[in-house]
């Protein structure tokens, strides 16, 4: 029916990339609306993203449905980038047997990059299950590489534990995982088999309520060794002394690219000296994302960043700090390299004098785009710094570059004007024209 077709429609967004997004989360979706998807063979378009469904007592019938609309992908070699499923009540049978059938069709037809399973309220327990329904499928699943479990572990029955540590360890494609622990039950045994797995490339653990320093020091012992994790992402209401320590070992001595670590606690027990002479130490980090750490009381970490020409992103989720950072920092030599800086709004309004003043003397400084409105002297600063300012104070800028340049910035922009300045260029010498 029409009015199926224009309620399907909701469903589906699509993004400025032109990337598809299907999510299916209102109890008022019937199997006729989800039909209705398969009434346009285009309507996915070229760039299919994330696919959601939320499942609840109340819906359970649209599985079929659902089945049978990514069977008609499959046939029409439709891949996902992400798929997700939201559990939203408890795990009855029924709802049970629909989500085996459902993941089976996923991972048989090889239908997703990266497979989410999320159970957000801690009551909905999983000790009533008698397999591991969710990780079924998983192994003979070639085209999967990511795997985010944002359930809780500590409440999965012995045998669920033993399939996600076969998957963990033996899962010889898989890149990224991302787990969370509620309790600490059970948690070495599932990191240990994260530090087997040699192919993880990316590890996300999120510690709730009931977690211990000497749980969070544990796993960065584990994975400190491992030979090709590049990214690692912390986020607990504790890390204490000894996890403050194995996080300094990490870093001085892996060879982790990025790492991300956010106190969820309002008394952080982070010790960011440790953070700084790991830091110090490393010869491979690019890239840290502190959050969550307030009051700051360690301003000589952004100075330190600055000075190590490999870093590439720094990125605070914090609600103030010094400014005298930006001081220090604006009387430094130039880097060779661009550093991008991602801030909060709230530092962004109390600092923008200081911020313009450092990015007027450093173009080597980016800040990710804002999602706040700011000075019109001040935006202009930020897209120039973003858009190749910091090429036109070195003398060797071929002019063969230029084209690039202005094609990546895709809008009109000052900067433009100045990059097209071609006798002042020239004056400068080494240029190949």
């Amino acid at each position: 029916e029409p009015q199926d077709v224009e309620e399907a429609s909701k469903m589906i967004k699509t993004n400025a990339k032109g990337e598809t997004s299907i999510n299916i989360s209102k109890r008022g979706v019937t199997p006729q609306r989800i039909q209705a998807l398969l009434s346009d063979a285009d309507i996915i378009g070229n760039k299919p993203s994330e696919f959601c469904i939320h499942l609840q007592r109340q819906n359970v019938g649209i599985v079929d449905a659902v089945i049978q609309v990514l069977r008609d992908f499959a046939q029409r070699e439709v891949v996902w980038k992400s798929f997700e499923v939201v559990i939203l009540s408890h795990i009855s049978e029924i709802l049970q047997d629909s989500m085996k059938r459902l993941l089976y069709v996923i991972h048989s037809l090889q239908l997703c990059e990266e497979l989410r399973i999320r159970v957000p309220f801690a009551s909905y327990s999983l000790r009533d299950l008698d397999q591991a329904f969710f990780l079924h499928g998983i192994l003979e699943n070639t085209r999967l590489k990511k795997l985010r479990l944002r359930i809780n572990i500590n409440q999965c029955p012995l045998v669920d534990l033993r399939a996600l540590d076969s998957i963990l360890e033996t899962k010889s494609d898989l890149e990224e995982v991302h787990l969370q622990f509620s309790g600490l039950e059970h948690h070495d045994f599932i990191c240990s088999s994260l530090a087997a797995n040699k192919s993880l490339k990316k590890v996300v653990l999120l510690y709730k309520e009931g977690a211990t320093e000497a749980a969070v020091a544990s796993a960065v012992s584990m994975l400190a060794g491992h030979s090709s994790l590049r990214s690692l992402h912390i986020a607990s209401h504790v890390f204490g002394s000894s996890a403050s320590s194995a996080i300094q070992e990490l870093l001085a001595n892996s060879a982790v690219e990025e790492i991300l670590l956010f106190t969820i606690s309002k008394e952080p027990t982070l010790n960011l000296a440790n953070v700084i002479n790991g830091i110090a130490q490393s010869t491979n980090l690019n890239s840290l994302k502190l959050g969550g750490l307030e009051p700051f009381d360690s301003p000589e970490i952004l100075p330190l960043v600055f000075q190590k020409g490999n870093f590439k992103i720094v990125e605070l989720d914090l609600e103030s700090i010094p400014d005298t950072i930006f001081d220090a920092m604006r009387a430094m030599d130039r880097r060779r390299n661009p550093l991008v800086f991602k801030l909060t709004n709230r530092i962004m309004l109390q600092h923008s004098a200081k911020l313009q003043q450092l990015l007027e003397k450093h173009p080597e400084i980016r800040l990710m785009p804002l999602n706040m409105p700011i000075d019109k002297d001040f935006k202009r600063l930020c897209d120039s710094n973003w858009f190749g300012r910091y090429l036109l104070d070195r003398a060797d800028v071929p002019l063969a570059l230029w084209p690039s340049v202005l094609g990546l910035s895709g809008i009109k922009h000052d900067v433009i004007h100045e990059m097209l300045k071609g006798p002042s260029l020239l004056g400068r010498g080494n240029l190949d024209v």
